[in-house]
């Protein structure tokens, strides 16, 4: 999920903290607990800063793992322990623990997932349910907020919300299971190898992608109404033991880590091999993709990956160098 909501779930556990006698859950030590909780596994969002290839390659990987579930509430613990003493450390652990787990776990629901069973397992959980930025989970904790600060009880208020927002979860996977459902109405379901389909910011409308032995199709979903956009022909599998300079190129590598369904094209015309993600499109455009330029001899003098909504911001980000 993104920031905002990490930090109204943050604050979401200060109330819950208000059933706690041995704590004052809104003093600075448990504000700053729950909110640090709630944030710290994006802590690898500074990847960003070494480029965006290693930013994909890592982001909700390693901070996300098993062992760090475990490593970040002792940490925030023993942090707030050396700076403000008087507390309850194994409340304040407890706390800390459930803020963690939470983030961890409310972004396994959306369409990037995460690498929550690492080190036992590298795969990507994703379950594509909720996007990223949902408007009526920041609403519902908008007025949970509100009605606490208005007439108190913190716990109660903000139970009845996590239950509401357990019934939205639900529903948003009813809905993801009927669409699905429906698309069979469309393509032959023995042909099928591969869904994708995630929702966007509106409730009604999904993101869809379709592979099939034959062709991949690529639409979106207005309620149960489809509408398929794009239609492309399956090619080989990219031959990366042909192309050796490809398969270590950073970029390359990083796209292929994130993105399980994607297409390529050559333009020998340029010297550009492209990888696109067809999860992602948006007003015609795929924003998420590899460009790979090489010359005559077939070095790589320059690539990229990342989200870039148009095609002349894609030409002025290829000339970066590895």
């Amino acid at each position: 999920m993104d920031t905002l909501t990490h930090t109204c779930m943050g604050v979401g556990l200060v109330a819950f903290g208000t059933i706690d006698p041995s704590i004052q859950s809104t003093s600075l030590p448990f504000i700053i607990t729950a909110i640090t909780a709630s944030q710290i596994p994006d802590i690898d969002t500074v990847l960003k800063l070494t480029g965006n290839a290693n930013y994909i390659t890592h982001h909700r990987g390693f901070t996300h793992s098993l062992p760090m579930q475990l490593i970040w509430p002792i940490l925030i613990t023993a942090l707030i322990y050396l700076i403000f003493k008087d507390i309850n450390i194994l409340h304040y652990y407890l706390f800390a623990q459930l803020g963690v787990s939470l983030h961890i776990f409310v972004d396994i629901f959306n369409a990037y997932g995460t690498q929550a069973l690492r080190p036992f397992s590298n795969q990507w959980i994703q379950l594509a349910v909720i996007n990223t930025i949902d408007y009526f989970i920041l609403f519902m904790h908008g007025i949970g907020f509100i009605l606490w600060y208005f007439i108190g009880h913190g716990f109660i208020i903000f139970t009845i919300i996590y239950i509401i927002l357990i019934l939205y979860y639900i529903s948003r996977f009813y809905y993801q299971y009927t669409i699905k459902k429906y698309i069979h109405h469309f393509i032959d379901s023995e042909t099928i190898e591969q869904y994708f389909i995630a929702p966007t910011m509106r409730y009604k409308v999904w993101r869809i992608a379709i592979r099939t032995s034959e062709y991949d199709y690529v639409g979106r979903a207005h309620g149960l109404t489809i509408n398929f956009y794009d239609k492309f022909k399956r090619k080989e599998p990219f031959n990366f033991e042909k192309y050796p300079e490809i398969k270590h190129d950073k970029n390359v590598r990083a796209f292929i880590h994130f993105s399980p369904f994607y297409r390529y094209e050559w333009d020998h015309a340029r010297n550009e091999l492209r990888f696109i993600d067809l999860r992602y499109l948006e007003k015609g455009h795929y924003p998420f993709v590899a460009i790979v330029k090489y010359d005559d001899q077939f070095n790589i003098p320059s690539s990229y990956t990342g989200w870039v909504f148009s095609e002349d911001k894609l030409q002025q980000k290829v000339p970066i160098q590895n």
